[in-house]
């Protein structure tokens, strides 16, 4: 069953990321890319699937080079003022099917994906291999819980090798699929 919120809220910080995404120009970003982001947006984990455990290290041969690409784009259940001045309403099912739709990689996977809180480095029992890959790409540290993130996932097919931090995409006009909150519903 799908538990995505019909609605939530992106962030943005000027009017030309705005234009950007009404005109459907979306960037997904790495994991990877906000382990190296200072400010409210850093988080040394992101992506990091080693961890500790009785004594043992754990580690994830996919840290730097992924095996499946994933790429996202983060939003929140509520409005995030701290990211930015601009906040959009997203309808959550509008977007990812426009998405599906115009990014027509083969074996690539779409979803929204909830965040969870609570990420360490220290872990009381070894992993199994879902609850490592869900550790890596949909966890991160209770200090960043006041975000109630959401993401909008694109996994790539393994046999698609992207490097790159920012998998930028025109998925087409978003009119219908984000609406511009005006200043007074803050």
């Amino acid at each position: 069953m799908d538990n995505t919120p019909k609605f939530l809220y992106r962030t943005v910080d000027s009017q030309k990321v705005i234009h950007n995404h009404l005109r459907g120009d979306l960037w997904f970003r790495a994991p990877s890319y906000f382990r190296r982001k200072n400010g409210l947006r850093a988080d040394q984990l992101e992506g990091i699937g080693t961890y500790k455990s009785g004594g043992q290290t754990y580690r994830d041969v996919t840290d730097e080079r992924p095996i499946q690409p994933t790429f996202f784009l983060s939003t929140s259940e509520i409005p995030m003022e701290k990211f930015g001045r601009y906040i959009f309403k997203i309808h959550t099912q509008k977007l990812k099917e426009q998405v599906k739709e115009r990014f027509v990689v083969p074996e690539s996977t779409i979803r929204w994906k909830r965040i969870e809180y609570g990420k360490s480095v220290e872990c009381d029992t070894p992993l199994g291999v879902g609850e490592d890959w869900n550790r890596k790409h949909y966890s991160k540290p209770l200090e960043f819980a006041d975000e109630k993130e959401w993401r909008l996932v694109i996994r790539l097919p393994t046999t698609l090798r992207i490097l790159n931090h920012t998998l930028k995409l025109n998925v087409g006009d978003l009119h219908g699929c984000l609406d511009l909150l005006p200043p007074q519903n803050l």
